[in-house]
């Protein structure tokens, strides 16, 4: 049962992790998220920058609504989320030719990404900016760094309990729940539905 409900969890959370707006607090502007003592140790700012500012209160809203459980698990296993300048500049080998994000169009590198569960730190990495694919291809701020730090934690999530995501059972679950789409999904969705394991 309790494995039944991990799969189910992590599913959902790697999927409505694109599609989540902002909590009710943050629309109605009745204050910062505020974390709790245990969220809080997860949280490290790289290097402070100009932008670091915008971000922040968008990361700590994220872990702000992670279930205590998952921030457990996280803790417990070391993960760190790491608000970085871009993801080059904190890992400069993922700027190296050829060296490209999974799931991504092709010609897409990790100047383009705006976030990603980093295993060789065991860190989430939130960037403050990214490469546009769709506008000026310029380096610009993050437009989702909500949505980016609550998908990363699903695959920090999913490594620590010993990567769930490629069991038979998650497997089966994702199958059976694909299966029951009697629509197009919407553009936010289709990254979840490709072939692989992206």
């Amino acid at each position: 049962m309790k494995r039944h409900f991990l799969v189910s969890f992590l599913v959902a959370f790697l999927v409505a992790a694109n599609s989540l707006v902002f909590p009710a607090v943050c629309v109605l502007g009745q204050g910062p998220a505020q974390l709790s003592a245990a969220a809080s140790k997860l949280l490290v700012i790289s290097r402070r920058s100009a932008d670091t500012g915008a971000i922040y209160p968008e990361v700590v809203m994220a872990l702000s609504v992670l279930p205590f459980k998952v921030t457990q698990a996280l803790l417990e296993h070391g993960v760190k989320v790491r608000i970085v300048p871009t993801l080059v500049e904190y890992d400069p080998k993922l700027g190296e030719k050829g060296v490209g994000p999974r799931g991504w169009r092709q010609g897409a590198t990790f100047e383009n990404v705006g976030g990603l569960f980093h295993i060789a730190t065991n860190s989430v990495l939130v960037a403050e900016k990214s490469v546009s694919l769709q506008d000026s291809g310029q380096l610009e701020k993050h437009r989702r760094p909500y949505k980016t730090t609550l998908h990363e934690c699903g695959h920090a999530f999913d490594r620590s309990m010993g990567m769930l995501s490629r069991s038979e059972s998650f497997r089966a679950a994702y199958t059976a729940d694909v299966s029951q789409l009697k629509w197009a999904p919407p553009a936010n969705l289709r990254y979840f539905l490709q072939a692989g394991n992206s």
